[in-house]
């Protein structure tokens, strides 16, 4: 009777710490995403915009893909295998990404703003760039206190190329095609997590969003498959 007793006793200081420590967790939570700004659409954007782009790292696996607005497309297998199984199905829309280019043309003078600098054929640094001359993403719901260098390299090209092949663009700290974790920089230091804290900055899941319904609409070629 007595064993039967401290069993139950154990079980319910069990769930009690486990509860705690659940609340310490969503607590971490809160404050990270408050100080992030991430719990909530951009400044820019507009009611129908994503309410969460991405949780605390500790939840990121569990509810990155649960909670984010239902307007986005999940990111399933069956997004995989449109992007990566079925590529005979995008067409290229030349005429929507002419009306692009000069819509981007008229908001951003791109040929003053932006200067690379290209020590051989395999090296190239985007050097400068004017960011108070975004306004064209402004208007796409895309502000964040810095642009990527991508959507950056997107604007450039979209003045200077025919048709854009989009590779590596994933908001998400694990591979899409192992589900292995991934550092947030191709040169951070192996094991370095994908955390809130570039949220401070970028607004990756939202220009991931940007970029999703851009394909769709056949501007440019979005691949999150291995390059051959």
């Amino acid at each position: 009777m007595r064993s039967c007793k401290m069993v139950r006793v154990a079980s319910v200081l069990g769930l009690v710490m486990l509860s705690i420590a659940l609340l310490i967790l969503s607590l971490i939570s809160y404050v990270s995403l408050k100080k992030d700004n991430i719990f909530g659409a951009p400044r820019a954007a507009g009611p129908g915009g994503p309410r969460m782009y991405m949780f605390h790292a500790g939840f990121r696996s569990q509810f990155a893909l649960k909670f984010l607005d239902p307007s986005f497309v999940p990111i399933t297998n069956s997004l995989g295998q449109e992007l990566q199984e079925k590529p005979s199905k995008w067409v290229f829309n030349r005429t929507a990404f002419a009306q692009q280019r000069q819509e981007i043309l008229q908001h951003v003078d791109v040929i003053k703003n932006f200067s690379l600098t290209k020590n051989s054929v395999r090296i190239g640094q985007l050097m400068h760039y004017d960011y108070s001359s975004h306004k064209y993403w402004k208007n796409k719901h895309l502000s964040p206190k810095r642009l990527s260098t991508g959507i950056l390299m997107y604007t450039l090209a979209s003045a200077i190329c025919e048709e854009i092949h989009l590779y590596g663009f994933w908001p998400f700290g694990f591979d899409p095609n192992t589900r292995e974790d991934l550092p947030y920089h191709y040169y951070d230091k192996k094991g370095t997590k994908f955390t809130t804290k570039w949220q401070e900055s970028h607004q990756l899941p939202a220009e991931f969003q940007l970029l999703y319904r851009m394909h769709g609409e056949g501007l440019a070629k979005l691949t999150l498959s291995r390059c051959a």
